[in-house]
């Protein structure tokens, strides 16, 4: 689908990005017109996070070309590219303003920080000027609330009214949605469409095909570090898909046979909410389970039930057969779950005078 050269907000022709012998862009092209929503698909690795490290400068591409509102442009770091008027909002929310400083310092950050900020300043004039920017989103935060306190869905709108405030003509979001309710993706969804009608460009990066659905004028899929497909409004979704993965959904046969390998640990009359039925699960050796649900079932919650760091709302017993149960971190901030039975043999120091910790033979517990 082409579009009017005087409506292009933002495009790239071209562009490559190597990563030692690994290439994750391999001559990507990409328009976004004013006031348009494009949303950027494509499985982990087709490069969709390399090419917005490119345009928000974080990255500078080994070919190609940036051609911003009609002037090929280069971004020698992320403030230039602020500067330029691409605002991007990452998935990572704790990368959106500095913990430790209030709401309203957060909303000024760009301004305090840029060349033109001033050396002293009040409170009340910090304050004054917050609310001038909260105001352009309807934000309705509390301004001395601390960054830190702030739920995803508030630090990123913190992040998308700095770059309103900022006057971008360019706004990405990156996997938005992906910490955030249904409520709070609604929110967020009303404020992208009145950004949309004042004429700003937006790059949606998501995997959810709902988001897309709700919210997307078109839909460009990525795949191998270039664009194998644009689909414009209505979107066909399984054409999107299927030139996503490089084949139909058809074609994607699973077995559906249960495993029947030893249970290596269960979980049986676990209760994780007040109310709830209790269930069972068993982790069979050399299966993948998959723990799946809408934000606030209680997948974290379960694992780090699992991890021991909490207690059971209802006594669940737990049998393992070995220790080798680990809690890992997901962004810094999310919960994730493996089981190894050698993570338990790999505890130990790095120098061979100490040996690995002697460990208590396995057997049922309480949780």
């Amino acid at each position: 689908m082409s579009l009017p050269t005087s409506s292009i907000a933002i495009s790239v022709a071209g562009i490559e990005k190597s990563f030692g012998p690994t290439r994750a862009l391999a001559g990507a092209d990409l328009a976004v017109a004013a006031g348009e929503v494009v949303a950027l698909m494509g499985a982990n690795g087709a490069g969709k996070s390399t090419l917005v490290k490119v345009l928000s400068g974080s990255h500078t591409p080994d070919a190609g070309t940036i051609t911003l509102n009609g002037r090929t442009v280069t971004f020698a770091s992320p403030s230039a590219a602020k500067a330029a008027g691409i605002a991007t909002v990452h998935q990572a929310t704790d990368q959106a303003g500095a913990a430790g400083l209030t709401v309203a310092e957060n909303l000024l950050l760009d301004e305090l920080c840029g060349s033109s900020g001033r050396f002293l300043v009040s409170n009340r004039s910090i304050r004054k000027r917050a609310r001038e920017i909260a105001a352009l989103i309807d934000l309705d935060l509390p301004l001395d609330r601390d960054f830190a306190d702030l739920r995803p869905a508030e630090r990123q709108l913190i992040a998308i009214a700095r770059g309103v405030a900022a006057k971008a003509s360019v706004l990405i979001l990156d996997e938005p949605t992906s910490s955030l309710s249904t409520t709070e993706a609604d929110r967020l969804f009303a404020i992208i469409r009145r950004l949309r009608s004042t004429g700003m460009a937006i790059l949606y990066i998501s995997h959810r095909l709902g988001d897309l659905a709700a919210i997307a004028d078109r839909a460009v899929v990525m795949r191998g570090g270039r664009i194998v497909g644009a689909f414009a409004r209505p979107i066909d979704f399984p054409a999107a898909v299927a030139a996503m993965i490089g084949r139909t959904l058809e074609a994607v046969v699973h077995d559906g046979k249960s495993s029947t390998a030893p249970v290596i640990a269960s979980i049986k009359g676990a209760q994780l909410i007040a109310g709830a039925r209790p269930f069972d699960l068993e982790l069979r050796s050399g299966e993948v389970v998959a723990i799946t649900g809408t934000l606030g079932s209680g997948k974290s919650r379960l694992l780090r039930r699992c991890s021991a760091s909490k207690h059971w709302r209802k006594a669940a017993s737990c049998s393992t057969a070995s220790r080798g149960f680990r809690a890992g971190r997901r962004n810094r901030s999310k919960a994730a779950c493996s089981w190894s039975p050698r993570i338990a043999g790999n505890r130990r120091c790095c120098h061979p005078k100490f040996p690995a910790p002697r460990l208590p033979a396995p057997s049922p517990c309480r949780i």
